[in-house]
């Protein structure tokens, strides 16, 4: 069972949640939404905490684009699976720079 978290959790982020809870091969256990009830279950205090958070495993990003890239940088360095919702970068250098973390991150 695959244990994820979701940074930003706006339309996309609820459709990402219930796609992993339907698939029956994973759970979200923390959301992050700037916006959201912080006392809500399973809202996290920030992004880092859930990029942070040894018990998840993967990261889906569903935020705006100036967001992407250092999100998914941050995820894969803590050798998080990441799914971007979109373009996680503007140009092929901050790609280059995002695959470099991935190598990293392993």
């Amino acid at each position: 069972m695959i244990r994820a978290g979701i940074i930003g959790f706006g339309k996309m982020g609820r459709i990402r949640a219930r796609a992993v809870e339907e698939s029956g091969q994973g759970e979200v256990t923390r959301v992050f939404e700037p916006s959201a009830d912080r006392g809500a279950p399973k809202h996290a205090p920030s992004a880092n905490d859930i990029i942070g958070d040894p018990n998840i495993d993967a990261v889906f990003i569903c935020t705006p684009n100036y967001l992407n890239k250092p999100l998914t940088i941050a995820a894969l360095c803590a050798a998080k699976h990441v799914f971007c919702e979109k373009p996680p970068a503007f140009t092929a250098a901050d790609m280059e720079e995002i695959r470099h973390a991935e190598r990293q991150g392993g």
